[in-house]
């Protein structure tokens, strides 16, 4: 534990002793990335990820490694388009592939991206998980990556209200076999492009993400993916855990939202079908 205090005290001094180190002017911050890492997620323990920005502060990151892989949502506390370090926390999830087992991971961390369009970072944290020990585990990571694409621009268009992103709070009654299996969900979407959601009912409660390849827009037809961790226990069946994939579509009018979506759902048991629909108010 004192390695990881340690850690934690070094990405700390070093963010603030390299704060100043380029104006508060806009950066023209590539879209996506792609890295390669040692330890940390959402790989194990030597693995390559990609990366895609949403908005100023919220990404998405899949990888795969040598014995595990998985997908995470990064945070940046500090605004990457206005400095070029910057702290960053955020979860990830893993499965351990020879014995399908759930890895998770809780970080801070620090990274820098250069005029180059390099990238560094390195995070300290917890891992939870049945792979490591003790359980839970302090727990690093490193990473050295290339930016590409798009440059990302939280300005663009902001005078334009068509073109404003939508940020909304949803409140869902959710039916099917995740998420939780019936119940109630809240979800808030970011820039109408990526959202983040929590759940809980009848013997179950659960978590994930969303993401809005085209915007979710009032008055259309949304095409929707995520990813969701679910857990349930039922009396006197016992209890495990369940990971959702789901692709479905929403359709969003007068602040009242249909969802319904459908995809794999993967447990220590293996692969199955999985199938949600919710209807919830925006607010």
């Amino acid at each position: 534990m004192k390695y990881l205090l340690l850690s934690i005290l070094i990405i700390t001094l070093s963010s603030r002793a390299f704060s100043q180190s380029d104006p508060a002017v806009s950066i023209p911050l590539k879209s996506n990335g792609v890295s390669i890492g040692f330890l940390g997620a959402p790989y194990y323990p030597l693995g390559l990820s990609y990366e895609h920005m949403f908005t100023g502060r919220i990404s998405l990151e899949a990888g795969a490694g040598i014995f595990a892989g998985g997908l995470g949502v990064k945070y940046f506390i500090s605004d990457p388009t206005k400095r070029r370090f910057n702290y960053y926390t955020g979860p990830y999830f893993m499965v351990y592939w020879e014995d399908p087992k759930m890895m998770y991971y809780l970080p801070i961390g620090i990274s820098y991206y250069s005029k180059k369009n390099l990238q560094l970072s390195f995070d300290a944290g917890i891992m939870i998980s049945e792979v490591v020990e003790p359980n839970p585990s302090p727990w690093i990571g490193a990473k050295i990556g290339y930016r590409f694409g798009k440059e990302f621009n939280p300005e663009e268009n902001s005078n334009d209200p068509k073109s404003r992103p939508e940020e909304k709070n949803f409140i869902s009654i959710s039916l099917g076999s995740t998420t939780p299996v019936a119940g109630v969900t809240y979800e808030r979407v970011f820039a109408g492009y990526f959202g983040l959601e929590g759940g809980i009912g009848f013997f179950s409660a659960g978590a994930g993400f969303k993401i809005y390849p085209f915007r979710l827009r009032k008055d259309n037809v949304s095409f929707h993916l995520g990813a969701s961790h679910y857990f349930f226990a039922f009396p006197m069946i016992g209890s495990s855990w369940k990971n959702y994939f789901p692709i479905g579509f929403d359709y969003f009018t007068k602040n009242i939202r249909f969802s319904l979506d459908g995809g794999p759902v993967y447990d220590i048991y293996g692969l199955m079908p999985g199938v949600n629909f919710r209807v919830g108010k925006a607010f």
